[in-house]
């Protein structure tokens, strides 16, 4: 049974879940110089504009949960080199998953997703 937890208490789909984030922290922290990194946050924010227009939510949140690492975001000068395009995206995408109100956009996107052809 998928939902059954293990023995380290995690079901599969959390297990995938984090290693996709790590996946996205580990490509953009392998790159050895800030123009390096900005480029690669910039594509796979790109990659996450897309997976939100697809309603890819379940990919979408890996991709979030990865760029909200804390070695993510502690590479300021990264971030402030991403174009103002590119940072516009990336809210976008932040704004899904804010846990205001019981995470209230997420849950509107899903029945959005639910009702569109």
């Amino acid at each position: 049974d998928w939902m059954r937890d293990d023995s380290s208490g995690f079901s599969p789909c959390c297990r995938r879940l984090n290693q996709q984030g790590l996946w996205f922290a580990n490509l953009i922290l392998m790159s050895p110089t800030v123009k390096s990194r900005t480029k690669v946050l910039s594509h796979i924010i790109r990659v996450g504009q897309h997976l939100l227009e697809l309603r890819n939510f379940n990919s979408l949140m890996s991709l979030f949960a990865g760029l909200t690492l804390p070695p993510i975001t502690r590479l300021k000068a990264t971030w402030k080199a991403l174009r103002p395009k590119v940072v516009e995206k990336w809210h976008r995408i932040a704004e899904v998953f804010d846990v205001r109100d019981s995470f209230k956009m997420y849950r509107q996107k899903l029945v959005e997703g639910q009702s569109s052809p």
